[in-house]
């Protein structure tokens, strides 16, 4: 999976989470993710990383394990800006035999 595919899983799981709803953010690799000024609520961002972790899954044949405790203690954020992600994402896959 190259870098233009984690961006449109990250595409698809916005658009998943806000369809049949009100459309809050428009999908960039700048779009804010956290913090105060952050284009989804708590809420819908659990969602979208939800929906992250079983396209990624689907798409990578394993489970990827984008969301992880230890995650939050590293001094990045990479729950930034769906580039931050993508490029976490990207690194997950690239590190793990299981890539094909």
């Amino acid at each position: 999976m190259n870098d233009r595919d984690v961006l449109d899983l990250l595409r698809q799981a916005l658009d998943e989470i806000q369809k049949g709803g009100k459309k809050t953010a428009e999908f960039s690799p700048s779009l804010l993710l956290s913090g105060p000024d952050s284009a989804l609520d708590s809420l819908d961002t659990m969602l979208f990383l939800d929906s992250v972790e079983e396209l990624v899954r689907k798409k990578a044949g394993w489970d990827v394990p984008v969301i992880d405790d230890a995650l939050y203690a590293q001094e990045r954020n990479h729950f930034a800006t769906v580039q931050s992600l993508a490029d976490h994402i990207a690194g997950l896959l690239a590190a793990d035999p299981h890539q094909t």
